[in-house]
């Protein structure tokens, strides 16, 4: 397999993890800055995974620069490094979801 290609499609499934979480956000019943500091926790939840998952992005490309062929175990390494990031946590502050995926993502 071709390394271009291979962190393509890397770049594409960390572009639409980031993606997801960001639809996860709910439409606040009310307008102003009540409903902006009802965000607020959510809010920084978000920050902190996008960043957590942009930083280990980064640590891909890095890990990846001196790398020549992509073979099987490679492979699959990576898909499964991309099925764990797919549990990144959500907004959803406190979900099941999120203390589920800090524990796998952290655990690596």
């Amino acid at each position: 397999m071709e390394k271009e290609r291979f962190l393509a499609f890397t770049d594409a499934i960390i572009a639409i993890i980031a993606t997801i979480m960001v639809l996860e956000f709910k439409t606040p019943d009310k307008s102003g800055w009540p409903a902006l500091a009802e965000l607020t926790i959510p809010l920084l939840a978000y920050a902190l995974s996008f960043f957590m998952i942009m930083t280990v992005w980064y640590n891909h490309h890095q890990l990846y620069r001196d790398i020549k062929n992509i073979t099987p175990r490679i492979f699959l390494l990576n898909t499964l490094w991309l099925f764990i990031m797919s549990f990144s946590p959500s907004p959803r502050v406190g979900s099941e979801n999120m203390q589920v995926s800090f524990s796998l993502n952290f655990s690596i």
